[in-house]
């Protein structure tokens, strides 16, 4: 169906009466073709998290739906969207599909703790609020980082997570844009959860990995292909 829809919004382009030769015509085109991609990656995402029953499938879709994100940034438009997602889910899901458990662990314990934090009227209590949430910054920075690096490069786990912090840490800057836009997208998925949901994730991890590669270190490492 995907196809079908580039192939006819193509016809439109090449149709005679239709004069899509001009600039804004064009325009049109190009955001059209990239919504139907968005919303196509968007849509292996969530059905890979769904095979995976979420906690098992999340980190493997999110690892396929980056893959296909970063060939459109190395200039790889005309991909096979979907043999190029469930390619790398296929491959990274028997090394990954357990680190769905400790992130989800980590992310509920630390929320947890900080919402009893948050009841109890104490200075120490106010202190060891501050220390969950800085923690919180920290995990969610890793894992913003993570995902773009793990499909730019060929590391060891332990690897991918080090960089992720050291990229957090040393763009401090670019860190809090990017929690900043998380937070902005948080807000739209309560208020649209629908149409955020049908397109919202791919768009968020589009504009992470565009943020993220651009700060990637040259070095000796060749990228994974």
């Amino acid at each position: 169906m995907f196809r079908l829809a580039l192939y006819r919004m193509n016809f439109l382009c090449d149709h005679p009466k239709l004069k899509w030769g001009s600039a804004s015509m064009k325009t049109i085109h190009g955001i059209l073709n990239w919504i139907f991609r968005l919303f196509y990656v968007n849509l292996l995402w969530l059905i890979g998290c769904a095979i995976g029953l979420v906690i098992f499938g999340f980190v493997p879709s999110t690892i396929a739906m980056y893959k296909v994100i970063r060939s459109w940034k190395i200039g790889q438009r005309d991909i096979n969207i979907y043999h190029v997602f469930i390619t790398e889910y296929r491959a990274s899901f028997k090394s990954t599909y357990l680190l769905g458990i400790p992130i989800f662990l980590i992310g509920f314990t630390l929320i947890f703790e900080l919402q009893i934090f948050w009841q109890q009227e104490s200075t120490l209590y106010y202190m060891l609020s501050f220390i969950v949430m800085m923690t919180i910054v920290v995990f969610i920075s890793i894992l913003i980082h993570f995902f773009p690096i793990y499909v730019h490069y060929d590391f060891r786990l332990i690897r991918y997570i080090k960089m992720s912090f050291i990229m957090g840490i040393i763009h401090p800057i670019r860190t809090i844009g990017m929690l900043i836009l998380l937070t902005i997208f948080y807000f739209l998925f309560l208020l649209t959860p629908l149409i955020f949901t049908v397109i919202g994730f791919s768009v968020a991890a589009l504009v992470i990995n565009h943020l993220v590669y651009e700060k990637f270190p040259y070095t000796d490492q060749s990228p994974s292909n």
